[in-house]
């Protein structure tokens, strides 16, 4: 195992066993006819002990913005082909889609867009790490893959200096949590 785990864009979190599949008979996990973004995350923070977050240049005046990694669901496949693409575009891990977990979902953007977010947990290996990541260029990503020790994920959470997504605080609870 990896004892660096990266936070990453836009993301939801992938955990790491498939305990539920796509299947046409389950409005949850099919991809709808709109876009909809996705939160993907990978890690293994508890065994190796550090969590892991992108950094995306985000809003101009903040700099940059602290994400999990993430996409569209633009595509008719299984939502865990989807984060597996996101996961290697942003991150460089090519992580099996089959260890994929799912954990939960949830709107955001809520009076707006009602984005429906689905987060995924998995873990990295360094055998995974097959390219550098940082983003589709031609999309205009700039994603830069950051470690955080373990011990300082719910600090990370919880600072206020730092522009942070809900989803990746969400990552980083429910994995203290459980």
């Amino acid at each position: 195992m990896s004892k660096n785990r990266g936070m990453w864009k836009n993301s939801e979190v992938f955990p790491n066993s498939l305990s539920q599949k796509s299947s046409s008979s389950n409005p949850d996990t099919e991809p709808s006819s709109k876009k909809q973004k996705i939160d993907s995350t990978a890690g293994a923070p508890e065994k190796e002990g550090e969590a892991s977050a992108a950094q995306t240049w985000g809003p101009s005046h903040e700099g940059c913005t602290y994400e999990l990694c993430a996409g569209l669901v633009d595509k008719d496949l299984p939502l865990e082909l989807i984060a597996k693409e996101e996961i290697l575009e942003e991150t460089g891990y090519d992580v099996p889609a089959e260890s994929l977990e799912k954990i939960s979902w949830h709107h955001s953007s809520i009076g707006t867009a009602g984005t429906k977010m689905y987060l995924f947990y998995c873990e990295v290996t360094d055998e995974m790490l097959i390219n550098s990541g940082g983003g589709n260029k031609t999309e205009g990503e700039s994603i830069e893959v950051v470690y955080v020790p373990l011990e300082k994920s719910l600090e990370t959470v919880f600072d206020d200096a730092l522009s942070k997504s809900s989803s990746l605080c969400f990552g980083f609870l429910w994995f203290d949590k459980y």
